[in-house]
């Protein structure tokens, strides 16, 4: 199923054509009525991102500003209600997209379309990843490519049933909300083992490392100091171990840091914020 959010009024018409042609195509396309008012509305939006692989979001223009409440025309009201009703629905779609490993958002801005400087949130959005601005042939051609790529491949489970995978991580990481939606995906498909920083941590660390199939390292708050031990205990234990270690890469929290080359270690770049997709290669090497 495909998640098709409802848009601002500007935007019907190519909602509608996209609607469409994905059913023409045999795609059940959700929501297939008009979605209700709060508090229902959050609970509708939340079951239909469930049920899809993807979700669209057309995004038109942001409120209407004006000095005074009463200024604004009955037209720009309307048009108000829908684009909050737009926002939430890509805010959602972001939560679900951490929940869910086979999930994934596309967010569309018309070519040419005026972005104003009030309009925050667009301007935010195009820093995502999963921001576009394209004409809408091409939307439906991106549209097409995302439902026919390969889904995110997990790795086999092994006859033990799990995969264990040490997400590394600073004492100061450890709480940061940067790292909840990381671990938890992590968790749905993996044996997901964390530092104990009451203990040795350096030692530590190196023995965790020899039980683990896959290291990420998650580089966040630490300094440059504390990556470079941890990359230099990763290569102590690539020897001399119960299993291989099939995985292992630095997560980049913090687009500040000055993040140290090593050809040996995959570099993800996470400082946009968490998205499964960013993992396919760790997991492509875990395949």
């Amino acid at each position: 199923m495909i998640y098709l959010a409802e848009t601002t009024p500007d935007l019907y018409e190519e909602r509608e054509r996209i609607r469409r042609e994905l059913e023409q195509a045999g795609h059940q396309i959700l929501p297939d009525a008009p979605l209700p008012d709060p508090p229902a509305f959050e609970q509708t939006v939340c079951q239909g991102l469930a049920q899809s692989v993807l979700s669209v979001h057309l995004l038109g223009p942001g409120p209407a500003m004006s000095a005074l409440p009463e200024n604004i025309t009955l037209e720009q009201a309307y048009q108000n209600m829908a684009f909050i009703r737009t926002r939430d629905q890509i805010e959602l779609a972001r939560q679900c997209s951490e929940r869910q490993a086979n999930f994934s958002r596309i967010l569309w801005l018309p070519p040419g379309k005026q972005i104003l400087g009030s309009d925050e949130f667009i301007q935010a959005l195009q820093n995502e990843p999963d921001f576009i601005s394209t004409n809408l042939e091409s939307l439906k051609d991106i549209i097409h490519d995302r439902l026919t790529q390969p889904l995110l491949s997990i790795p086999d489970i092994p006859e033990d049933g799990t995969v264990k995978v040490y997400l590394d991580c600073d004492e100061r990481d450890l709480e940061a909300p940067e790292i909840e939606p990381v671990y938890e995906w992590l968790t749905q498909n993996f044996r997901v083992v964390l530092p104990d920083h009451d203990k040795n941590s350096l030692t530590h660390s190196e023995d965790l490392l020899r039980q683990c199939e896959a290291v990420l390292i998650f580089y966040g708050q630490a300094s440059e100091l504390w990556l470079k031990r941890r990359l230099l205990a990763l290569k102590k234990t690539l020897y001399d171990r119960p299993k291989p270690l099939r995985a292992k890469a630095i997560y980049l929290a913090d687009s500040s840091k000055q993040l140290l080359t090593d050809p040996d270690v995959l570099i993800i770049q996470g400082f946009r914020g968490f998205h499964p997709d960013l993992l396919t290669t760790f997991l492509e090497q875990l395949a």
